[in-house]
């Protein structure tokens, strides 16, 4: 039985960010977020999106593999769907695994950043901090231009309020399914946070980069093959 693969991309990215993996494995997906509630909490959002976009079935072999931002929808709804719809496992890249993932930068970010007039706000990721974060991950010249390409793309209101449901989520770390993660050991976006507590499988590269899915595509493959059941890449 093939296991269905959905990925989950993080703020201000989109399907560009897993080419690696969907050019690897047939059974992989990248659904569209759907357009959240006002106010709408992280947990409910994942609820609709989940049998909205995802529809799993009944039985259905599926696992929820997210990319930071993404990687707490996953763990929500894993959380949220009934036992007989939830994934098989969640895997997390470059992603948070509770509350306690969440920085006080981060925190002051999205207090302070989702204030800024949208127009201002979209030329400064689409220009210079686009280009910051580039640098920082290592990304050759293609992939840099795809950053930009994703950031020119942004829908502003969906990451004034993905970012804000993010920062105040209160997940506290219990998942009813296997939980597996990669991370960069010097992430410097979304720092690696240990949680003793939760019976994960953890491997953490030695690695200073957040795009992992890019960067480190041949490594997030093999982990994704065997988190997906042992699933070859094509």
């Amino acid at each position: 039985m093939t296991t269905r693969i959905v990925l989950l991309p993080g703020l201000g990215v989109d399907a560009r960010l897993f080419a690696p993996q969907l050019e690897a494995f047939a059974a992989a997906t990248v659904p569209g977020w759907i357009s959240p509630r006002e106010s709408e909490s992280l947990g409910a959002y994942a609820l609709r999106f989940a049998e909205q976009a995802v529809e799993p079935v009944p039985g259905e072999d599926w696992i929820a593999v997210g990319f930071s931002f993404g990687s707490q929808v996953a763990l929500e709804m894993a959380s949220c769907l009934p036992e007989d719809r939830r994934p098989r496992a969640v895997g997390l890249i470059s992603g948070l695994r509770s509350r306690r993932s969440l920085t006080r930068a981060f925190r002051w970010q999205v207090r302070f950043g989702t204030r800024v007039p949208g127009r201002i706000a979209e030329s400064v990721i689409q220009g210079p901090l686009s280009g910051l974060f580039a640098r920082m991950c290592g990304l050759d010249a293609r992939q840099t231009a795809d950053l930009h390409a994703m950031a020119d793309d942004l829908d502003w209101r969906f990451l004034c309020w993905a970012a804000r449901a993010a920062a105040a989520w209160d997940f506290e770390g219990n998942c009813p399914v296997p939980v597996s993660w990669i991370h960069g050991e010097r992430d410097r976006i979304v720092p690696y946070v240990p949680h003793p507590g939760c019976e994960d499988s953890v491997e953490l590269l030695d690695d200073d980069s957040h795009l992992l899915t890019w960067t480190r595509a041949a490594r997030v493959n093999a982990w994704l093959g065997e988190l997906a059941g042992g699933q070859a890449s094509r």
